[in-house]
């Protein structure tokens, strides 16, 4: 994904880069620079295709790379460096497109990566909070730069370009002939099949696919939805630990679908889908029955 970092004199801090990331000293930049000698806004860069980058303020003291374009825009590549007023500088450490993140709003401190679980869910259409099952009222996804509220904290989402996999392989949840197996037994594990095809994951984040995949195998005329609390209560008598709250059942799959799409595997977030039953929501593998199978 695409990073950057901060130089200044107290310094460096490494951060990730929104599809448009703002710089400077005002409270609603992306990322504010700690410095007296930062302008209140004062870069700004892009991504389109490739990075590009401008000066908001201060002109005459911001020197970097590249020829000016329309717009005053300026291509930007992986080390490429930007110097500002004082001792100021912005480097760019990766030229990646720009993936999905959270803000702790309090302490500015970026979530990303797998810890990105903690507090929203990948689903197919889009980002949720994490606990949104239990809000009636979050029927949509996230936008890009919206603050939501988890676990107590103030949090603002990124949605970048979304999530993309570093390997390809002709296994795909959408594919008619796509099987998946859950196993239990010595650990958690998942494999999916399509055709001479597998990709195999063991994780005790895989467990949540236990549940899931039971009550479609076994609830086949009804489609095998559960509610959070079925989901929840079930997956605790399958083994889940007991030390964790309702929460766990959208973070392990979020955690089993980012996985899977790491893997290669097409259309990971679409392994589960969720629909509005009256007032709460209820969750499901999208995988027909006669594809699934389970050992306990």
């Amino acid at each position: 994904m695409g990073t950057l970092e901060i130089h200044t004199t107290t310094g460096s801090v490494r951060r990730p880069l929104a599809t448009t990331t703002l710089l400077g000293r005002h409270l609603a930049c992306t990322w504010q620079v700690p410095s007296p000698h930062a302008p209140l806004f004062w870069v700004e860069l892009r991504w389109r295709r490739r990075w590009s980058w401008r000066p908001l303020a201060g002109d005459e003291q911001t020197r970097g790379p590249g020829r000016i374009e329309l717009g005053g825009w300026r291509a930007l590549q992986r080390g490429h460096r930007i110097l500002g007023p004082g001792d100021l500088a912005l480097v760019l450490t990766d030229d990646a497109a720009p993936e999905p993140f959270v803000v702790d709003m309090r302490s500015m401190d970026p979530i990303e990566g797998d810890a990105l679980d903690q507090v929203v869910e990948w689903r197919s259409s889009g980002f949720f909070p994490v606990g949104s099952e239990a809000d009636p009222d979050f029927t949509t996804p996230l936008e890009d730069s919206q603050p939501f509220q988890s676990g107590g904290r103030l949090l603002r989402f990124h949605a970048g370009q979304g999530l993309t996999s570093t390997v390809r392989t002709p296994v795909s949840v959408q594919s008619s002939g796509c099987e998946m197996a859950v196993s239990l037994r010595p650990s958690p594990a998942v494999q999916l099949v399509d055709a001479d095809t597998s990709v195999e994951l063991t994780a005790e984040f895989a467990r949540v696919a236990a549940p899931y995949v039971e009550a479609r195998i076994h609830d086949a005329p009804l489609g095998g939805w559960l509610s959070l609390d079925e989901a929840y209560t079930r997956w605790l008598d399958l083994g889940g630990s007991t030390d964790s709250t309702r929460d766990r059942m959208a973070q392990d799959r979020s955690r089993l679908c980012r996985s899977l799409a790491k893997r290669g595997v097409g259309a990971a977030s679409t392994l589960f889908e969720t629909r509005r039953e009256g007032v709460g929501w209820q969750t499901r593998v999208t995988l027909p029955a006669d594809g699934l199978f389970l050992d306990l």
